[in-house]
């Protein structure tokens, strides 16, 4: 047999991948005995072959010399009638709550074969189907508040799993301001707040970042942080007596957003004792004057210094 015109290459592919290979054979002759091969019987697609399985490279160089034809038989179809199991899907890394609309969707399903494709929806049944992937970009869309999403899995052979589900609340509206006060006091300043509100996914903390500048911190991303967490008042210490701290306010939700904040400013008390060694001198100290208009000589002292003064008749 000329063996370029037959399927020894494959034949012999088979046997190093698999141990073993199916093959039909036309002989004219007797077929030789292969102590290492299973007789099949006749080939029921072509009259006058002759079905075998071998199992060793020996075997088949013998067959091949021994017959007419010989072509390697497909091996069946598989049929797959299980579908995917352990369906899951996670958004955003388990997230309660999201401020953006686009969210990173975690999947996952196992097969005895392959995972062939996936369908996402935010309704009960599946509108369209995308190749597998066990990780991808998602939009929420515009609904605010709780959004949920199911996922089917699928093989190659269209079976389909149990439905899984996450959810996670979209809320990408900034928490509205309250009002505050500052209250001074020697070196240090009181602040309370109040009236602050989120109506999605809540307020989580409160910041507070000040500057000793012309104006207060534009945002509560800038300037310096002096507080920050659940409490609704606090007291900043340490502060210089005389200077003028200027402050911000914001509140922050759960899904992270940020207010607008609201300004507050103080200047703690310089000190509380008033001024001495009043005094005032008319015209250098002259007893007499002939005319209405006079100089005035003006002095006292201060802890740190004086703010004013008033004169009268």
């Amino acid at each position: 047999m000329d063996s370029a015109d037959t399927g020894l290459a494959a034949a012999e592919q088979q046997l190093a991948d698999q141990g073993t290979v199916e093959v039909s054979v036309f002989s004219r002759s007797r077929l030789p005995v292969l102590p290492g091969a299973l007789d099949l019987g006749p080939d029921p697609s072509a009259a006058g072959w002759r079905r075998l399985r071998l199992g060793s490279p020996a075997d088949l160089q013998i067959l091949v010399a021994a017959v007419d034809q010989l072509r390697v038989v497909p091996p069946p179809p598989v049929v797959d009638i299980f579908a995917p199991t352990d369906p899951s899907i996670e958004i955003a890394g388990g997230s309660d709550w999201t401020r953006t609309a686009s969210v990173t969707l975690s999947l996952s399903a196992v097969d005895d074969h392959a995972v062939d494709s996936m369908c996402i929806s935010k309704t009960s049944t599946c509108t369209a189907w995308v190749p597998y992937a066990t990780s991808k970009v998602y939009s929420l869309g515009s609904t605010q508040g709780n959004n949920t999403l199911n996922v089917w899995f699928r093989d190659a052979s269209e079976n389909v799993s149990a439905m899984a589900s996450d959810s996670i609340g979209l809320d990408s509206v900034k928490p509205t301001d309250g009002a505050a006060t500052a209250s001074p006091s020697t070196g240090e300043v009181e602040l309370n707040w109040t009236g602050f509100q989120d109506a999605g996914s809540g307020i989580t903390a409160y910041t507070v970042v000040y500057s000793t500048g012309t104006t207060a911190p534009a945002k509560c991303t800038t300037g310096t942080v002096a507080y920050s967490g659940p409490d609704s008042t606090y007291t900043h210490t340490g502060l210089t007596d005389g200077t003028t701290y200027r402050y911000r306010i914001c509140t922050t939700d759960e899904a992270g957003n940020i207010s607008a904040g609201i300004k507050v400013e103080a200047r703690p008390a310089p000190e509380h004792n008033e001024p001495t060694g009043g005094s005032v001198l008319i015209n250098g100290g002259d007893t007499w004057t002939k005319s209405k208009t006079v100089t005035l000589t003006l002095q006292a002292s201060d802890d740190t210094e004086v703010s004013s003064m008033c004169i009268s008749n």
